[in-house]
């Protein structure tokens, strides 16, 4: 029995393009759930957490740059890439700053998703794992090293 590699979320009005995604990452060992919408994610991330987003720009309602500075408004512990057939460098660069993990243009071929996917979740879970480290190192209590306190001055 294989087991999973996680949720992905994809987000796409296209229903093609949820489709293809779905068979593309299922075979890669994922669990894939689709929105045709940002409104029906935003539901769903209130309660879950996927291992990695896949969100489509121009998206009925709030578009996916909305949506995308929303949830790195709130800190939200997944990865998550951009996806846009209209794509530029400008909506790109726009995307990054806004926390997209990294930026994918229509048409992609399914081994360069897999391949992008499989190394964004592998270097996130490095990095919060690294981030866990440092704070337990934080903790840790060397003598000699007790943390400052505050000195009062008596002045005549």
């Amino acid at each position: 029995m294989n087991r999973s590699k996680g949720e992905i979320f994809v987000v796409d009005d296209d229903p093609a393009v949820r489709e293809t995604l779905s068979i593309v990452l299922s075979g890669a060992g994922y669990q894939v759930i689709c929105f045709a919408d940002g409104a029906a994610l935003l539901a769903v991330t209130r309660n879950q957490s996927p291992v990695c987003i896949l969100l489509d720009v121009n998206i009925p309602g709030r578009s996916g740059l909305d949506i995308l500075k929303e949830l790195h408004g709130e800190d939200y512990p997944a990865p998550i890439f951009m996806m846009s057939g209209q794509g530029d460098i400008p909506m790109a660069v726009n995307a990054i700053k806004n926390g997209a993990l990294d930026f994918i243009e229509k048409p992609f071929s399914g081994k360069e998703i897999i391949a992008r996917v499989d190394e964004a979740i592998g270097a996130f879970e490095r990095r919060r794992s690294s981030v866990g480290q440092v704070s337990k190192i934080a903790n840790l209590h060397f003598p000699g090293r007790e943390p400052l306190t505050r000195r009062w001055t008596v002045v005549n």
